[in-house]
This record gives structure tokens, sequence and C-alpha cells, in this order.
């Protein structure tokens, strides 16, 4: 066990954690402000968002640190971009749409209950986008053939 590492991840583990009390406390003044204004879009649903996006980023941060260290050509992991960061995506962009009022209600009320409005599948599903963000993007050695 080397000192040296031992405080990369002292200070790795500060950062996370810094970053979730601070997120909390910008997600309280967040609801206060909805709350005041009536206005609960912008607030609650691109910042609440933003978050958990920003958070699942900081959790990959360390492999992004290491791809940029290493040589070689970037590329972008098409599998994990499709399998892993697209639902989370999808869910967020359909979510945003039908809250801005730009598309109507999609498969009634159990896909309003169950998905739209559960925010435990919200606050993953940015965790994981963030995370896949972060991480989607890779260097080779091999040059990639276009």
């Amino acid at each position: 066990m080397s000192a040296t590492r031992s405080i990369k991840y002292l200070v790795y583990a500060i950062l996370l954690f810094g970053y979730v009390i601070l997120s909390g406390s910008v997600r309280t003044s967040i609801q206060k402000a909805a709350t005041t204004t009536f206005h609960p879009w912008p607030y609650v649903f691109i910042i609440y968002n933003l978050i958990q996006v920003l958070f699942g980023v900081l959790l990959g941060l360390e492999q992004l640190i290491r791809q940029f260290m290493q040589g070689g050509h970037w590329h972008v992991n098409v599998e994990k971009a499709v399998f892993l960061g697209l639902p989370p995506l999808v869910l967020y962009a359909i979510n945003m749409l039908y809250f801005g009022q730009v598309i109507p209600a999609i498969g009634g009320g159990f896909f309003m209950r169950e998905v739209m409005l559960d925010t435990w599948l919200q606050s993953y599903a940015g965790v994981v986008l963030g995370y896949a963000l972060a991480t989607v993007f890779q260097k080779s050695e091999q040059e990639i053939k276009t």
C-alpha cells in the first residue's frame, strides 16, 4: 500500500462525498425556488438531472484520467454507449419532452407512474448516464480504420 495511492483515493473520496453534500444543498435550494415561483420545470427537471449525471461522471473520472494518460488514438466504445448510455438518455429525453409538454402522455398511467415519476429510477439513470459518458471514450494502441 503506497502513500501516494492512499492520498489519491482519500482526495477522490473527499471529492465524491463533498459533491454529495454540496448537491444536497443545491437540491434543497432548488426545491425552495420551485415552490416559491410555482415553476418547477427549469429547476427540478434540468438541474436535478444535471446533479445526478455529474455524480456519475465523477464516479468514472478516475478511468477517464487514466485514459488521458495512455497513448493511442481515441475511440468510442459503441456497445457501452448504446447499451449503457442510451437507455437513461432516452428516459431523460422522454421525461423532459413530456413535462415540457412537447409530447402527449405515453402509455397511459402505468408509464407515468412507474417510469417517469419514479425519482429513484431517475436518480439511478442519471448516475448510469454520467458514468457511461465518462467511460465510453477510450484510447487504443491500434489505428482505427474508417
